[in-house]
């Protein structure tokens, strides 16, 4: 899927939560029946109808305006950081002992 800017399918987009009073990143996954599929970076995923003009950055915490959920366009989540490896000691070989008090061959 190719990113876009304009809120369609490929969008990162941020959706304000009226409930929470918090904004919510996601990623536009699909359309259907004029509700798109956000697959929010949480894990959830919620099918839900977005406001037809996204708000700007800094803009105030909207108001319910009933015609949709409150948006901003918003940037991809920075790649997870690789974890260094680590070296680890190989392991010791120990040598075979032979007990002196046992003997080697057949018993007598």
């Amino acid at each position: 899927m190719e990113e876009t800017e304009d809120g369609g399918v490929g969008s990162w987009v941020e959706v304000y939560w009226a409930g929470t009073g918090k904004w919510y990143l996601g990623k536009i996954d699909a359309e259907r029946d004029a509700k798109l599929k956000i697959a929010y970076t949480d894990g959830e995923t919620h099918y839900q109808i977005l406001q037809e003009t996204p708000l700007r950055a800094g803009a105030d915490v909207p108001c319910d305006s009933g015609d949709g959920e409150p948006w901003r366009p918003a940037e991809a989540p920075a790649p997870p950081k690789k974890r260094a490896k680590t070296t680890t000691a190989a392991p010791v070989r120990r040598a075979r002992t032979t007990d002196s008090a046992k003997p080697c061959g057949p018993p007598e």
